[in-house]
């Protein structure tokens, strides 16, 4: 079975295809040993187990070959295998934008604009009405969710992920729609 050659003008998205990323590992393993396990599939060019300050593993971590074939050979053997009693989770190491427009792109297949917007806009009432504005402000809650809702997704995820800031741009958005009705 021959190798598929690499021809220099690959571009910059096809030259990282020899990064994978590797989850669910079991803390005991190491560099050194994510390295032997993913070198039967290629040349691994390095490996590295991510930590946590006090050294413990966050189970996860990043294994680079020498060329996409081997890439997609240890995906193709490591992912689903057992490794100390866990599967592991094997794909092409992605940064977070890329990875999030693969998702949409995918999400997005067979949907029209209006099902998509809708969509959209029911994540973040979801994510509006977790946090509680009813109980702060129960005479007004309506119109601060309104308020709210004209923020992008990201941003109410980023301010539902945390209790001090959710309070903060709930009683921002109270200050808002108290402004406007006076």
């Amino acid at each position: 079975m021959s190798r598929p050659s690499l021809s220099s003008s690959l571009d910059k998205t096809a030259t990282n295809l020899t990064n994978l990323f590797v989850k669910n590992l079991h803390e005991a393993i190491d560099d050194g040993r994510l390295r032997e396990e993913f070198s039967r599939c290629g040349f691994v060019t390095s490996a590295k187990v991510m930590r946590l300050e006090n050294g413990v593993s966050r189970g996860y971590g990043f294994v680079c070959f020498r060329t996409p074939y081997e890439a997609q050979r240890a995906i193709f053997l490591m992912n689903g295998r057992i490794l100390d009693g866990k599967p592991l989770f094997v794909g092409i190491a992605q940064k977070k934008e890329e990875r999030r427009k693969v998702l949409e792109a995918q999400f997005r297949k067979g949907k029209t604009e209006k099902e998509l917007q809708e969509e959209t806009r029911q994540r973040k009432l979801a994510l509006v009405q977790a946090m509680g504005i009813g109980f702060l402000y129960p005479k007004i809650f309506a119109k601060i969710e309104a308020v709210m809702m004209e923020l992008g997704e990201d941003d109410l995820g980023r301010i539902a992920s945390s209790a001090s800031l959710t309070k903060q741009k709930i009683t921002e958005a109270a200050k808002v729609v108290e402004a406007i009705g006076k």
